[in-house]
């Protein structure tokens, strides 16, 4: 079952750059997706059915309005059979999701919270074996795909390698699409390796880890993602301060600052740069004056949103910013796309807004604060601080997001749900051991 899932996983979160390559790639998630989610059907429907945790309610409606957003894509490129195929693995996605947890759950004693450490990891390993199998392509040169949309400033010297006097070109690694989008979901695994090598008890699995993060690293050198990088140490920091002072409201803080990071970024940036140590990061004028275009882009989602429209409530459907024509105004900073036009508006705020309006914003933050707000109870109920790296990650997630769009890439949003699904599966335990607890009395 698990193999099969990750089977899935893999080909699902696989940019293939060939509409031929990409249904060919359906029609293998698909069937396997329904598969697991077979196994466990009627337990994981009843789970979501009966469940009382408070995740539950903003989760579906956060579903909802993700399924909704892709059935009203504004993608010119995605096709009316590309776009149900893609619906229904998205919705298998989740399902087969909720039947893997809950088979991975049944090895539990009665009604404890804890899992076996087996159980624990293995829905951290599922996603990382993607980026394992991605860096040996890269190393064995397969490249069966061949992309025709590698992101922008290939060819370019990695940053990091030039400050020691190397040369090495950027890279954009076989099964993905382009460069940042994958450096966000690669930064994901690179911060739980390593929360998990330096601070956690992994047994038997540190060689494991420590492959993990070295590929993580060596792929993150290689995307040359300075951001990605930055908040990886920044997240890892907050994780740390929470292991020692085990405060709910440094995470708190953390969640709200991260919303207000492009702001920041605007009125700091130069400040910021001006030191030295930094100021070798910088790969032209342009990352101090417009934070590398990006305000540019914010300015002109401020300019579109200024004048109110009733589809701002709703949103414009995936690749709002390509419906509502925003991104028309940015296009020239992406002339090496085979689409400049829809490069994404470089932050997830204005993406939810024009993907799925001002409602799917809000039903946003409302789950990321009820699975935070969730995380910390089980943390403190069990005293056991794995359950506070569902919590980290969205942290991550919301300062990358500061910068990037990355519910728009598959990879890194189906590793959100992974995450959210297994908060919402550890906070209904926890609800099911008090009911036990008092019932015992």
């Amino acid at each position: 079952m698990i193999v099969l899932y990750i089977i899935a996983f893999i080909v699902t979160i696989t940019e293939f750059g060939d509409s031929g390559y990409n249904q060919i790639g359906n029609l293998i998630a698909i069937p396997l997706f329904f598969y697991v989610f077979s196994i466990n059907s009627a337990a994981s429907i009843m789970f979501l059915r009966k469940s009382k945790s408070a995740i539950k309610v903003p989760f579906i409606l956060f579903c909802l309005i993700t399924i909704i957003s892709y059935l009203r894509t504004s993608n010119p490129d995605s096709g009316f059979v590309t776009v149900l195929m893609n619906e229904l693995k998205f919705i298998l996605f989740i399902l087969s999701t909720v039947s893997v947890i809950i088979q991975l759950n049944r090895n539990s004693n009665g009604f404890s919270i804890r899992s076996k450490e087996n159980d624990k990891l293995m829905l951290i390993l599922i996603p990382s074996l993607f980026v394992v199998i991605n860096f040996l392509m890269y190393l064995l040169d397969i490249d069966f795909f061949s992309n025709t949309q590698k992101g922008d400033q290939l060819g370019s010297s990695v940053l990091l390698y030039s400050i020691v006097g190397l040369d090495v070109d950027r890279v954009n690694f076989p099964l993905v699409g382009g460069i940042n989008s994958y450096g966000t979901f690669v930064g994901a695994i690179f911060l739980i390796s390593l929360c998990m090598i330096i601070t956690e008890k992994v047994n038997r699995y540190t060689l494991l880890f420590l492959v993990l993060l070295l590929s993580c690293f060596l792929t993150l050198l290689l995307l040359d993602t300075r951001s990605a990088f930055a908040i990886v140490f920044f997240s890892f920091f907050i994780y740390l301060g929470f292991k020692v002072s085990n405060a709910s409201s440094l995470l708190f803080m953390a969640w709200i600052i991260g919303f207000l990071f492009p702001i920041i970024l605007m009125v700091k940036l130069d400040a910021i740069m001006s030191n030295s140590f930094l100021q070798q990061f910088v790969r032209g004028d342009g990352d101090v004056d417009n934070g590398n275009g990006r305000f540019i882009i914010w300015l002109n989602c401020l300019l579109e949103l200024k004048d109110f429209k009733v589809l701002h409530f709703i949103g414009y459907g995936e690749y709002g910013h390509f419906g509502s024509k925003v991104s028309q105004s940015w296009g020239n900073l992406f002339t090496s796309f085979k689409n400049p036009l829809l490069a994404t508006s470089h932050n997830v705020v204005f993406q939810f807004i024009f993907d799925t309006g001002y409602i799917g914003l809000v039903v946003a933050i409302w789950l990321f604060w009820i699975v935070i707000h969730e995380s910390l109870k089980i943390v403190n109920y069990t005293n056991d601080i794995f359950y506070i790296l569902g919590t980290i990650l969205l942290i991550y997630f919301i300062y990358v997001g500061a910068t990037e769009a990355v519910q728009t890439h598959r990879s890194t949003f189906c590793l959100i749900i992974i995450c959210i699904l297994s908060v919402f599966n550890n906070s209904e335990k926890l609800l099911a051991s008090r009911s036990h607890t008092l019932d015992s009395i």
